[in-house]
């Protein structure tokens, strides 16, 4: 959820939204969806708990941009990715979106070259597996090696 109420907004106006997919978008005027909301606290109290959610996800986001390298970047974007659109496939965890490498990386802000090299690398270690526009990660070989570092 984007947009510009500031009652739930948490800092997203002006905010750049690109949609991997068809999208549907619906805009409602602040006092009809604050008034929407005041009738229903529980359905507030879940929009707060998703916001929130979403807040922690662009914090850890934001650390890995600052301080990680790219192949950390890599990583973690996998994970959340895998966390959030995966599906079991063959011991792996298939991210069910088509992702292209120059995608992969303006997520994470870095270059296509860059990308494709870590990738490789990741494969030669057994952490993920490419196809044509398909990523599936071993999830726990990428936790532990986000948790306790991994060998280049």
């Amino acid at each position: 959820m984007f947009g510009e109420i500031d009652t739930f907004s948490f800092g997203t106006k002006g905010i750049y939204i690109e949609t991997m997919e068809e999208t549907l978008i619906c805009s409602v005027l602040k006092e009809h969806f604050e008034n929407f909301l005041a009738k229903r606290p529980q359905l507030a109290m879940r929009f707060l708990t998703e916001l929130s959610s979403m807040l922690r996800d662009r914090d850890e986001m934001l650390e890995k941009l600052a301080l990680g390298d790219v192949r950390e970047r890599i990583l973690h974007l996998l994970l959340k990715l895998s966390e959030k659109f995966g599906v079991e496939d063959e011991g792996l965890v298939k991210i069910d979106l088509a992702l292209t490498h120059q995608e992969v990386a303006n997520m994470i802000g870095a270059t296509r070259e860059a990308v494709t090299v870590i990738l490789n690398e990741l494969m030669k270690e057994g952490m993920i597996r490419t196809g044509r526009k398909t990523i599936s990660i071993h999830q726990r070989k990428v936790k532990a090696c986000l948790e306790f570092g991994c060998k280049e």
